[in-house]
């Protein structure tokens, strides 16, 4: 099985600095158990503070979309429909967050994907 787990650029609930976000780490510990090949995704800039730190929790890859003046969850799905996410087959799963940590985001993304 071939999955991702959607990152956002979370901030840090005491201190505000970048930060991975707890629900995003747990996502990606789910996806290890159960997947064959795990990717990250963010739609965003490619310097967000904080996404690079996701790598470290195992990982096969971060991919960072650039949505410009596009919807991000368009994007998103165009990137899962588009079928390069893995050389050897589609995705299977797409994992998430409950909920967002900080920033702009609304946690509404997953349920819109």
């Amino acid at each position: 099985m071939r999955a991702i787990v959607l990152l956002s650029a979370g901030l840090d609930k005491v201190s505000g600095r970048p930060a991975p976000v707890g629900g995003e780490i747990r996502a990606i510990g789910m996806g290890l158990t159960v997947a064959d090949g795990l990717a990250g995704v963010h739609v965003g800039p490619v310097t967000a503070p904080g996404i690079r730190e996701y790598g470290g929790y195992g990982l096969d890859r971060i991919v960072t979309l650039q949505a410009g003046d596009a919807d991000p969850v368009d994007t998103v799905a165009a990137y899962i429909r588009s079928g390069t996410a893995f050389a050897d087959g589609p995705v299977d799963k797409v994992l998430t967050a409950r909920r967002p940590s900080g920033a702009e985001y609304s946690g509404l993304f997953p349920s819109a994907l």
